[in-house]
């Protein structure tokens, strides 16, 4: 496993010195974040911090990205771990506040989604009511189309009775 860490961090290490070429910037907080990872496991507790150090810089700039959270509490970890207790601690109520940031954000778009969806239901069953008050109104005048027409056809078939009546009479 020791193999596996140190290729890591050497392949970091080649990244970093070629880093415009090889990555972009938005990915070499990765980089670095995977080479502290390696030499915390390695014991190499300096290097680790100045890596995460370079991965909380680089993030800075997008303060709402979730990885921030595990950055961070990667970096407390190396602290309890330096023994300097009162920084991990900074660091995790600074997750702990990024974490409620991170989860109102979510609920809110949570929120949103839910009453989109509710919208959509409502206006497509105010669409279907809609529709369902039409075909009532068509049915309606139909019968009221067809009750003048048979009222008609009463009224001329009379109208014939009664001239048929006179006729022969």
């Amino acid at each position: 496993q020791s193999k596996e860490y140190k290729a890591v961090k050497d392949l970091v290490d080649e990244i970093e010195q070629n880093y415009d070429t090889i990555i972009s910037p938005r990915l070499l907080d990765d980089a670095f974040f995977y080479r502290a990872q390696a030499n915390f496991y390695l014991n190499n507790l300096r290097e680790a911090e100045k890596d995460i150090k370079k991965t909380l810089r680089l993030m800075d700039v997008q303060q709402k990205d979730p990885a921030l959270v595990e950055r961070l509490l990667f970096y407390s970890k190396l602290k309890e771990r330096q023994k300097d207790y009162r920084k991990s601690l900074e660091i995790k109520n600074q997750v702990l506040v990024l974490k409620d940031s991170f989860d109102e954000v979510e609920m809110r778009q949570n929120v949103l989604d839910i009453e989109k969806k509710y919208q959509t239901e409502k206006k497509e069953k105010e669409n279907l009511q809609l529709k369902q008050d039409g075909f009532k109104k068509d049915l309606i005048i139909s019968e009221n189309r067809n009750n003048l027409l048979l009222i008609i056809v009463g009224f001329v078939l009379l109208l014939t009775f009664v001239i048929f009546y006179y006729l022969y009479n």
